[in-house]
């Protein structure tokens, strides 16, 4: 599942990872949560998340949930690919 692929990304935890959200319709708590404690082991490890394509719902939900001051939150993958890659 998608955890599994999480955890596969994260396991170079220096890793820059950008979190594409365009299809993404519905997150539940779980799907925050697991956002927040993948992200979190990135930056144990000088690593990175950051959030792109987020529709209008998801985004209204991350920043609800204060992810907006956790993550860098882009529109698009494109953008937050050029931000990452300058990092």
């Amino acid at each position: 599942m998608i955890e599994d692929t999480f955890r596969d990304a994260v396991s170079e935890r220096t890793a820059r990872l950008v979190v594409d959200l365009e299809d993404v319709g519905f997150i539940s708590s779980a799907g925050l949560a697991m956002l927040l404690i993948m992200g979190k082991r990135l930056r144990q490890g000088g690593g990175n998340l950051t959030i792109a394509s987020a529709g209008k719902n998801i985004m209204e939900v991350l920043s609800l949930a204060g992810f907006h001051e956790l993550f860098d939150i882009y529109p698009t993958v494109p953008k937050a690919l050029e931000v990452v890659e300058r990092e």
